[in-house]
Parts: structure tokens; C-alpha cells; sequence
């Protein structure tokens, strides 16, 4: 099961908006420059005093690293009962046991062929969401996305 990797193409509707907008948007590097050069003859002769509030400000600040150091950046890696060698197909329908699911992202994690595969120290976390119906399958799943926007 390789990673797929495609060019994002725009639609003709929309390249003929980026043909309209690309003279206003050309312009804007060279208005950006010309106002910042405004902005410094100025600072010359401006003085700012500092809010009574900048120092919990610079303090929230810092907090905002350390909060964005906690939170976690990967790779999700999903395993359907409908996945081809997965799933087990039976009259009462297809379900995946866990050590399948386990066995089948175990393999993609260890696939040297896939260019997209993760590298570096791997850490997993494996969340099994189980139910005896596609209704109930898609009522845990929207409580499970509703915690872990994924």
C-alpha cells in the first residue's frame, strides 16, 4: 500500500481568477518595499512608550513556546476491515481483529519502498474504534474525531 504523491492542479475556473489576479498580485511585493521605506524615514522621528501590559504580554508569549513544544506533529496511518489481505470477510459482513490491524501498521512503518514512510525514532499511538454495525461504527468514530480532530 504505497503513498501516492500528486501535483495539485487548479481547476479552469479558478486558474482563469489566478490570470486576473496575478497583475494586482505582482504589484504587491514592490508596494510592501516602497511603505516599508516610508516607515523607516519616519521611525526616526517617532517614540513609543512601553504599555503597562507588554511584560505579561512578552510572558504569554513565551508560554505560547512552550505550548506549541507540547504539541505533537506525525503521520496518521489508518487499517479498514475492507483493506486488501486486512479484513476478514464473512456472510455477516467484514470486520478487522486487532492483531491484523497491528501486523499491517507495523509493515507500512517498516516499508522501505514508500517514500512518504516517517523517518527517524518512531513513536505510535494505536486508537481501535470496534462496533457490530456500520451506523455504530460511524457514531464512535465521529466521538473519537470530536477529541482528536484528525
Amino acid at each position: 500500500m504505497p503513498w501516492t504523491s500528486t501535483p495539485p492542479t487548479w481547476p479552469p475556473s479558478a486558474a482563469s481568477i489566478e490570470t486576473a489576479a496575478a497583475p494586482a498580485l505582482a504589484a504587491i511585493p514592490g508596494a510592501g518595499n516602497d511603505a516599508l521605506a516610508r516607515l523607516n524615514q519616519a521611525a526616526a522621528g517617532v517614540a513609543f512608550n512601553r504599555h503597562p501590559l507588554s511584560e505579561q504580554a512578552s510572558a504569554l508569549l513565551s508560554l505560547r513556546d512552550q505550548w506549541a513544544q507540547l504539541l505533537a506533529h506525525g503521520h496518521r496511518l489508518t487499517v479498514t476491515p475492507y483493506d486488501h489481505d486486512v479484513g476478514i470477510s464473512e456472510e455477516s459482513g467484514h470486520y478487522l481483529a486487532p492483531n491484523n490491524a497491528a501486523a499491517r501498521l507495523a509493515e507500512k512503518l517498516q516499508d522501505a519502498a514508500d517514500r512518504q514512510r516517517p523517518t527517524g525514532p518512531l513513536y505510535a499511538l494505536g486508537i481501535l474504534v470496534a462496533a457490530t454495525s456500520l451506523a455504530e461504527f460511524a457514531a464512535a468514530l465521529a466521538t473519537l474525531t470530536a477529541m482528536l480532530p484528525l
